[in-house]
């Protein structure tokens, strides 16, 4: 799924909208904030930078930011080389 982050001009709150499929609904970006809140209180328990746990991850830096912000759909492939990255457990990342 290919999703677009617009803000909205007056309440400067992000707006999801789809590219294809279905929009997910506010209940899920709220796991998907705390997935990346996760991931950056992981990262930050083993003291890692973002560069260095993108290198290890095998991501993009950017990309690592806006999961860490919450800002992206993550395909479970992508949460698995973060998880490897980390050497962490599921229930760290999910949890």
């Amino acid at each position: 799924m290919f999703y677009i982050l617009r803000t909205i001009r007056r309440s400067g709150q992000p707006l999801f909208a789809p590219k294809y499929g279905v929009p997910l609904s506010k209940k899920d970006w709220v796991d998907i904030k705390a997935l990346g809140a996760n991931v950056r209180r992981e990262r930050i328990k083993r003291n890692l930078t973002q560069e260095k746990l993108a290198e290890l991850a095998d991501l993009h830096l950017r990309s690592l930011q806006k999961i860490e912000a919450g800002e992206i759909n993550l395909l479970i492939t992508t949460v698995l080389r973060i998880k490897r990255g980390l050497k962490c457990s599921w229930e760290a990342l999910l949890g």
